[in-house]
């Protein structure tokens, strides 16, 4: 076996790793939590309950529907207190998804610092060395109070026109890309600590008095506030609890542990309301789906009329352990697991005999090598699960048998599309 580097954080040739390169930039921003290679998480002991109260108006305002309707779109939800006056979500995305906050985590790090100022641990007037000794020149003799106001010069820069900026490289030490070639990979402080002056400069006075924005300036307060008060871990916990966090609250760290509050946070769209959870089901290649869909009708009110008005505790509890195995043999592809995964106690029992030939065609299915055939729905198309190479066979069999029963159908072996539904503009004329 042999190990190769993660391609989402390899840089590649435009000096930006994957997850942040022009194509992979919205599925990074989705998944950063996942992405980041170091990353905590925190939830709230008591969570903001939220009760729906839809504003129609809202949804009818044109600029509402043009800014929903563009193609880097992700999510809109409007609060009034505790009710929910509207929602959207782009088609890849979901109401419990995460989606990075990136440079709004630097607000979680002002309240940090206010609470220890307001503690006596921080002095705004002292320079930053007093608090970190091991601090390079370019922070050294800024006080605490420059440093919040993004008012201290020096040679880190952060133009994110230049791929090659400090700010880039700044990444390495957060888990957000691999080092160079032959680097080895720092913390966060031993990045910071080699921040120096700006070129021709003898000290970090701005004397541009324009804003020196640099989100080297939030680590640098975090470091200070883990100085004076100790791990930050528990702070982050409050402000989870404070806010109401039903979702995670996941804070990408560095190697040691350092959060990284420059712009690392990742938030749910949706912290609660009706909980609900959208989750990403993996399906191995290992397992193709087929469809076999024959020429006869059968309504769902149909469907649902043969359906008893309750179901016995033995057969839901079944239901629910083969359930588990079916997703793990989707993730896995194990077929055995796959199997014993397909039986169903709770409709198929009473649905069968409205489908003409149906059970001679999952036997069929699953003599021509089917792990398992299942009605699809509500009916009458039956899904089958196999291996790839026995898809076109087990196409086969299942037209056959429903031809043999006097039925006409048609078989289809499955692509599965993994991206969902997409918005594109139409091309010009």
């Amino acid at each position: 076996m042999t190990l190769q580097p993660n391609p989402d954080l390899t840089v590649g040739a435009d000096h930006k790793p994957r997850w942040n390169s022009a194509d992979g930039r919205r599925h990074g921003f989705h998944n950063l939590h996942r992405i980041a290679r170091y990353v905590q998480s925190f939830r709230a002991a008591d969570v903001l309950s939220l009760h729906r109260d839809t504003d129609v108006a809202l949804a009818a305002r044109p600029d509402v529907a043009q800014l929903t309707g563009l193609p880097f779109f992700s999510a809109m939800v409007v609060l009034r207190g505790d009710r929910v006056l509207f929602e959207r979500y782009a088609p890849d995305f979901g109401p419990d998804q995460p989606h990075s906050i990136m440079s709004l985590s630097k607000t979680t790090m002002m309240l940090i610092i206010g609470r220890l100022v307001a503690e006596g641990r921080i002095d705004l007037a002292a320079p930053v060395d007093r608090y970190l000794p091991w601090v390079g020149p370019g922070y050294a003799t800024a006080s605490v109070q420059d440093v919040l106001n993004m008012n201290v010069d020096n040679d880190y820069v952060e133009d994110y026109a230049d791929p090659l900026c400090t700010a880039f490289l700044h990444e390495a030490a957060t888990g957000l890309r691999l080092p160079g070639p032959g680097q080895a990979e720092r913390t966060s402080k031993q990045f910071l600590a080699t921040v120096g002056l700006a070129p021709g400069r003898s000290d970090t006075v701005n004397a541009a008095g324009l804003c020196m924005y640099r989100s080297a300036n939030t680590d640098i307060l975090a470091a200070i506030a883990e100085a004076v008060g100790g791990p930050l871990a528990a702070r982050l916990a409050d402000i989870a609890d404070a806010a109401g966090l039903e979702g995670s609250l996941h804070v990408a760290t560095d190697r040691s542990g350092f959060p990284c509050l420059n712009g690392g946070l990742c938030l749910t769209a949706r912290a609660a309301s009706q909980r609900w959870r959208v989750i990403r089901c993996e399906w191995a290649p290992a397992v193709q789906a087929v469809v076999a869909i024959p020429a006869i009708r059968l309504s769902t009110a149909e469907a649902r009329r043969a359906m008893p008005r309750s179901i016995p505790i033995p057969d839901a509890v079944l239901n629910l352990g083969a359930l588990t195995l079916l997703l793990q043999g989707l993730r896995t592809g194990n077929g055995d697991l796959i199997a014993d995964g397909m039986h169903d106690r709770i409709h198929e029992p009473y649905r069968w005999g409205l489908i003409q030939g149906g059970r001679a065609v999952r036997q069929a299915a699953l003599e021509a090598g089917a792990w398992g055939c299942v009605i699809s729905g509500a009916g009458p198309t039956l899904l089958a699960l196999g291996p790839p190479e026995r898809a076109p066979a087990i196409s086969e069999a299942m037209v056959q048998a429903w031809s043999v029963e006097g039925v006409s159908s048609r078989g289809e072996v499955l692509s599965l599309q993994e991206a969902g539904s997409r918005w594109e503009p139409l091309p010009e004329r």
